[in-house]
Order: structure tokens, then sequence, then C-alpha cells
């Protein structure tokens, strides 16, 4: 038998437990997060190993950290019980509570306020109330960090599970104050802010065509930017908040922002740093080995370990001192276990550290709320032990919460109310108004805008706009003047605008995920049994691209096994070994239920060419708003299954024919030759051609092509054959060797017409932006395939263009001065030859401009303003149709 040693506290709260039981069948434990909840159960029921035990959890994962881990903390295993079950809450719905009052002694409500949960909450009610009648030799105990359910109204669990009786209470405070957690310093630098602060830029750049204070505008949008680079990037001010800080752990969104995650990390904490990273990709093991590997870094290492949404698979990580919060999280819950790996493995330390650098203290003022309790508390314990005052003090002024951008804070937010696009727009389209009634005077330019603004931004004009717009005298107007004025008023259903009516829908999507996640605790699925939770789902699969950004990491942040893998794919979850069985049947089953497929999964489940009867199905499925030039493609994909069916079926009877006269190994080997002799020939890999003969250096007739596809079907239908007597590698290895070939004379080719092209332009490379076919399909063919082209085939392009550098300045100084002369950029249309010509020139030069020729173009563009050249452009192009 083993002897376990709990911390003190944790030995007097068993004490109470067991002192509870004594006179009470269910009893409470309540204690504060990080302080050794688990342990307390261990022992109790180490101590009762002998009884038939049931632990219940809300999820895998806190089930899996109390077997894997705190079980091997105490030198124990499951095998030392005679009957240690686990399962988590939401499969009491497929059992009887008959059943599970008669198996077990002890029952374990692990995290109890969840059992407030609507459905599998009745489910422990009853269980309980079948226990206290039938089996009062039994027990049940839960534990939990808070027995009140605020997000539903307050519901008191400890009261409605237990009757009220507690065996043990210990608040967060008062483990900060009794030195079992320590006191954190928590220090917000909303680096979000900068995101903000450009993308107000962007606003005013996009949107304020008619704005007259532009330059103004920008230059405050500029001072508050470098006020708050000023305090961000004081990396001096952050290490001394870090200075004994040894184990840092970094909570980063996503595997992708992980590099850039760490450019942040080393403009703080430098370079010098081991670093580790865990991830919900990475097998359970290989995050085992890498948290083991930064558990054992001694004092004489700074340590850095990354972490992309693992907490929630319940990763526990000793000895961190430090943490910086990087995943923006609107959950409760995902804040608290970010917290909660802080405080739970930093004992006995002087303090540990928060770096906020993504402003979640806005989103969840707990922090705030725990300093103000521990000093109310404080209070209370001083008249009770006044010895302990000054320790008390102490503590009180350890606990620091510093808002390093809380002034910049509040100027951002006036100035995200001024610039923000709705706003903006909404200026815009009364200044357009405006300008079409005659009431600001414009020129010829501005009224054009004025009226593609009208049509351009139809989905924000208001009623009293649209009565307004009705009046004007112009000869195009938004389609919405065919509607009658009463019926629009009705059709907006009191909202602004179309465009806010449709945020409002989406509004409504996003307030249903968070009310059913508040009495459910997991996500809606479309496999549910209840159809209210039915429709939720389907509604977040219909609109989940439209959802607000912060709804989205809401949902990624709480996504489970317990999902169907259609619903994961549909969230954007990264899913290694992906089960496409599993996931076609859940795909025909939504289809089933009515659901129109997102693209997503259609590209998820179909990955290759391939026709299947399913991806016609899907395809005629798809969403509304995805059909996009993807789907067109695939549209011709899909209409040509049944011939490619038709003719399949065709050739499989014709070699069952052939198979009853012919020797199945004569054939195969017949089949082998004839697709070598095939491939060689036409120098080609042979599949389901679907082209016809239209290419000018095609070589095939259309029997070729016919032949081609009787071969593809026949290898389809012959590859047991074909690999059993060793043809298939044979095929295959042929197939290599013409696609090496034909890609690398491909390769050629493009360098040959592209040198071409720049020996006959003095050296420029061809434009997707002048106006000629052949040299558009020539440059777009330059920019996808010049990464894939190799270092030796791009040097004789460079060495080619090398020739003519006089070429290039000459064009350079030709365009700066005609900027300087004309106050514009040159046309390719619509001006004389000469100009149309220095333009083809400019725009086939631009890619190789260096940076300080670019710089020498844009010192000459710096004094005109984007509305002066507008203007002026608009002039020149009217007195050249008033000359020609």
């Amino acid at each position: 038998m083993v002897d376990i040693k709990l911390l003190p506290h944790n030995e007097d709260a068993l004490e109470k437990l067991n002192k509870c039981l004594e006179t009470n069948q269910m009893a409470s434990i309540n204690h504060a997060t990080g302080t050794g909840k688990s342990f307390i159960l261990l022992k109790y029921l180490y101590q009762n190993k002998d009884k038939r035990i049931l632990y219940l959890a809300p999820t895998y994962p806190i089930i899996n950290q109390l077997v894997e881990n705190h079980m091997e903390e105490l030198n124990i295993s499951k095998e030392d019980f005679s009957n240690f079950d686990t399962m988590i809450y939401r499969h009491l719905l497929s059992i009887t509570m008959s059943e599970i009052a008669d198996s077990y002694d002890i029952i374990i409500l692990d995290e109890y306020h969840r059992c407030g949960a609507p459905k599998w909450g009745k489910k422990v009610i009853e269980l309980l109330e079948i226990i206290r009648e039938k089996y009062p030799e039994k027990k049940v105990i839960g534990t939990t960090a808070t027995e009140i359910r605020y997000l539903d109204n307050k519901k008191d669990m400890n009261q409605i599970l237990f009757n009220g009786v507690e065996a043990s209470r210990l608040s967060l405070a008062d483990a900060i104050l009794g030195e079992i957690l320590p006191p954190p310093i928590y220090v917000n630098y909303n680096y979000t802010l900068l995101s903000e602060i450009g993308e107000l830029e962007d606003n005013i750049r996009k949107y304020a065509f008619y704005s007259k204070n532009l330059e103004s505008d920008l230059r405050s949008i500029v001072k508050v930017r470098s006020e708050l680079e000023k305090i961000l990037f004081r990396s001096d001010d952050v290490l001394n908040y870090l200075n004994n800080c040894k184990k840092t752990l970094v909570f980063s969104n996503t595997i992708d922002s992980i590099k850039s995650d760490r450019k942040i990390i080393e403009r703080y904490l430098g370079i010098d740093n081991k670093t580790f990273v865990v991830h919900s990709l990475r097998s359970h093991e290989k995050n085992k080995e890498e948290l083991n590997n930064f558990s054992k870094q001694d004092d004489s290492t700074k340590a850095i370990l990354y972490s992309i949404n693992i907490l929630n698979e319940g990763v526990h990580v000793k000895g961190v001192d430090s943490i910086f919060m990087l995943r923006k999280t609107t959950s409760p819950i995902i804040y608290f276990q970010q917290l909660g790996r802080l405080l739970s493995y930093s004992k006995r330390k002087e303090n540990v550290v928060v770096i906020d650098l993504v402003n979640n203290i806005c989103n969840n003022p707990v922090i705030y709320e725990l300093y103000e309790e521990v000093v109310e508390r404080a209070k209370e314990l001083s008249k009770i032990h006044p010895e302990n005052k000054e320790k008390y003090e102490e503590i009180i002024n350890r606990f620091t919460i510093l808002d390093k951008t809380g002034k910049l804070c509040k100027i951002i937010d006036d100035l995200r109310e001024i610039y923000k696009k709705d706003a903006i727009i909404d200026r815009r389209l009364n200044t357009a108004v405006s300008i079409l009634e005659g009431e600001i005077e414009s020129t010829e330019v501005d009224k054009y805008m004025a009226q593609l603004d009208l049509l351009k931004y139809e989905e924000y004009i208001t009623p009293d706009l649209l009565n307004r717009i009705r009046k004007l005298d112009i000869k195009k107007k938004p389609s919405l003047v065919k509607i009658p004025q009463d019926e629009f008023v009705l059709a907006l259903n009191g909202n602004k605008n179309i465009h806010e009516k449709k945020k409002e829908k989406v509004k409504a999507v996003n307030n249903n995920i968070m009310e059913f996640y508040e009495e459910n605790d997991r996500l809606p699925s479309i496999f549910s049994t209840d159809e209210d939770e039915v429709n939720i789902a389907k509604s977040i699969i219909e609109n989940y691209g439209k959802l607000f950004g912060t709804t989205k990491r809401f949902i990624k942040d709480n996504i489970t096994d317990d999902l169907s893998i259609f619903e994961r794919v549909v969230y954007n979850e990264q899913i290694l070994d992906l089960d496409f069985p599993r996931l076609g049947f859940e795909v025909d089953m939504a289809l089933s239920k009515g659901i129109k497929i997102p693209l997503i999964v259609y590209q998820a489940l179909f990955p290759t060419d391939e026709p299947s009867p399913l991806k016609t199905k899907v395809y005629e499925n798809l969403q509304d708003d995805e059909g996009d030039a993807l789907i067109e493609a695939e549209k011709k994909n899909c209409e040509e299954y049944v011939t490619f069916t038709r003719n399949f079926e065709k050739v499989a009877s014709k070699v069952n024919e052939d198979l009853k006269t012919i020797p199945y190994e004569q054939y195969i080997i017949r089949t082998y030759q004839d697709i070598i002799n095939y491939m060689k020939k036409f120098n080609k890999d042979i599949s389901y051609d679907k082209s016809s003969k239209n290419s000018k250096t095609e070589t095939r007739s259309v029997n070729d092509i016919i032949h081609e596809r009787e071969l593809y079907c026949k290898k389809v239908l012959l590859n047991s054959g074909l690999e059993e007597y060793g043809f298939l590698d044979k095929i295959n290895n042929l197939s290599v060797e013409i696609k090496t070939n034909n890609i690398l004379a491909e390769k050629t080719n493009i360098i040959k017409r592209l040198i071409s092209f720049v020996k006959e332009h003095e050296g420029a490379l061809p434009s997707a932006k002048n106006p000629n076919t052949e040299e558009i399909s020539l440059a777009k063919l330059y920019m996808t395939r010049r990464s894939s082209l190799g270092d030796e085939l791009l040097k004789q392009l460079s060495d080619v263009q090398g020739e003519f550098s006089e070429e290039k300045g000459k064009v350079l100084h030709e365009v700066i001065e005609f900027i300087k002369v004309k106050g514009r950029r040159p046309m390719i249309s619509n001006a004389p030859d000469e100009e149309i010509e220095l333009c083809k020139k400019f725009n086939r030069w631009s890619s190789s401009f260096t940076e300080e020729e670019r710089e020498e173009i844009n010192k000459a563009l710096k004094p005109i303003s984007n509305y002066e050249e507008l203007k002026r452009t608009y002039e020149a192009v009217k007195e050249y149709k008033k000359k020609k």
C-alpha cells in the first residue's frame, strides 16, 4: 500500500471530507483552480480502493489527466483499484440511472457545475435521487472551482445537487493569501491595437474619397500609431517584470502563427532561449516528450514553450513562472485555462507574470475581480488573525495589474467610431447624393464617382437616403428605387439598411451559438436527435463564412472529438489522417437533412478529379454563394461523370467477353504492351482524357483519344493483375520519366518564349497590364511558373535582361518627367500613341525596378493627391476624345 503524502491544505481538506461523509451521504469540495482537488480525490479513492468507483467528468482530457498524470505523480495506477471506471457526463444520456446507481459504491462528479446542462443535468439529478432513496450506504462526492453558474441565472449547483453540504472550501483569494498560490503580476500590452490602427488607416485610404481632411485624418492615426509602438516595443520595460522568470509559456493562436509569434517574443526576451512546441495535431506521446524536455530545463537556462490549442487536451505544464497570451479569446473557460497553467504549477514563487499581448483582460475582467476579492478577504482575515496583517498587505502589494495601453484604447475607440468602414461609407453616400442634388460644388469627375457610389454601396442606403435618390435626375439608379418606400422600410425590419440587416442575421446565429454553449457546455451538432439543436448547427454551417471573427475563434477553441468530422472540416480544423469514408458518410447524412454543403467540405472530400456518384450529389447541393470559377470547373467534371460511367461499363463488359476466349496472363501481357506502346508513341501518361482534338500541336486523332480512354479503364480494371506480374511498376516508372522530361521541356519552352519577348522589347518583361492577349498570357505564365523554373533557366533570362539596363533607366526617367509635367501617370488607353507606348514600357519594366527606383517614382507622385490625379486623368481622356 502506497503512503500518499499531500500538501497540508489538501490533507486538511481530506480530513474534513472523511468527517463530513460520516454524517452525510453526499458532499462537495469547492477549491480554487490549481490547488490540487484531484489529489484529494485520488487519496480518498485509494483509501477505498476495494469499492466499486465511477469517476464522471465533462471531457475525456480531464479523465486522461487524472489517470495518466495525477495517478503517476502519487505513484499509483488504475490497476491498484478493484473497480475504477470513468465516463463523461454526456454518456449518461444513453444509460438508465438505476443501472448506474446499482453498479457503484462511490461516484465522483468532477467539475460538477457542468451538471447544470439541461439534458445530462437531469440525468445526474435523477441518479442522485435514486441513490438517496434506495442506496443510503453509497457515497457521492463533487468537486469544482466554482459552484455558481453565472451565465445560467446564477444557479447554485452545490445547493441543487448536494443540498448545500460542503466538506471543504478554498477560494482563489484564500489560496493566494494562504501562500498556496502565488500572486500574479498582470501586464496588459494590447498588441492587437496595431492591427486596429492599420485597419482604420486602410479604411480612410479605401473609402474616404470625398474627405477634405484626408491628410490630417491620416496624420492623427499615424500619431497614435507612433505612441503605441513606443509602448509596445519598449522591451526593457517587459524584462523588468520577467527578470526572475526562467520558464515561459506562450499561448499561440495557430500553428501557422508560431513563426510570427516567435518574432514578437524574441523582441521582448531576446533569441538566447531554448524553445519547445506542443500542439493538438501532434501525438500525445510527442507532446509528452516535448513537455518533459521543457520541464527538465534547470534554472541556468531560459526556456520557452509554445502551446497551440493544447490546453483543451488536458496537458499540464510544470515549473512555468510566466506566460505570454498571444491567443485572443472571448471564452472565459479558455482564459481560465491559460491563467490556471500559471497558478497551478508555480508554487512557492515570489511572483508569477502574465504578459497579455492580445487584450484578453478586456473580454475577461476576471483578474480585476480577483484582486478586489483578495483585498476584501485580506480585510476580513486581518480582523480574525491580526498577527498576519503585514503578510496580507505584502501579498496585496505584490499582486499587480498594469494596463500599459489603456489610455490609448480610449483614443482608438473614439477614432474607431469615426473611421470604421460603415461610418465612412455612410458619410460618403450622403456626400454623393448632395453632389448629385447640386448642394455641393463639384466637378464632372465628382458627379461620375457619386453615381458609381450609389450602385457600389447600395447595401448601405437608408430609407431617407433612398427617398432623396428617387428624386435625382440621373440615368442609372440603384435597383432599390424599384421597391416602394413603405415596402423597403418594412423589409428592413427596424434596421438602418440592408447591410445592417444582414449583420443582425449573423448576430442572431452568434447569439444562438453562445446560448447553446452556456446551456450545454458544448457546440451543437447537426447529427443530434434534438430538432432545435440541429437547426442551430445548420445555421452555423450555412453562415460560417459570415460569422464574426470572435465567434469563429470561439468555435475553434471549443471543437472536440465528439463533433462530426464533417463539422470539424467546415470549421477549418486541421485534421491529420482524414477519415474519408466516414466524412463521405457524414456528408451523405447531412444532405439527407437538407443541408447545403460548403465548398471547403467538397474540396476536402474530393481532392482529385476522379468522378463519383457522391461527388455529383454533393456538387448539386453546394451552398448557393459558392459558385466561383472553381465550381464551374468542377461542374464540368460532374457533368462528364455520366459519360465516363457509361464508357467504363462498356469497357468492363468488353474485357469480360475477351477473357472468355483469351487466357488471363496473355490478356494482362497484351494490355501492358498496349499501354507502354501508347505512352511511348505520344510521350504522355494515359488518363481518362476529357479533351477533344483542338490544340494546334495535337498529334492524336479522335480515335487515339478514344483508345487512351479505353486503356485507362483497362488499367483500372486489371490493376491487381498488372501489379501481380510486375508490370504496374514499369508503367509507373515510364510515367515518371515522361512527366519529368515533359516538365523540363515545358520550362525550357517558357524561358525561350520569354527571352524572345525580352529581346523584341529592349529588355522588358511582359506585363499583364498591357492590352494584348498574347502578352497578358505570357506575363501570367511567367508569374505563376517563375518559382518552379529553377535558377539555371532564370539566369539565362536575367543575363539577356542585363544587356538592356540603359533602356530601363531611360524609361524610368521618361515616366518621372511625364508625372512632373502632367501631374499624373501615363495612360494605357484613350491617349496619344506615344503616351500609350510609354505606359506599356513602364508596365513591362515595373517588376524589375529596385527599391531606390520605386522611391524616385513615389517622390514624383507624393505632391499629387489621388483626387487631383483622377481629375487630370478624366480631363485628359475627355480632351483626347474631343480631338479625335
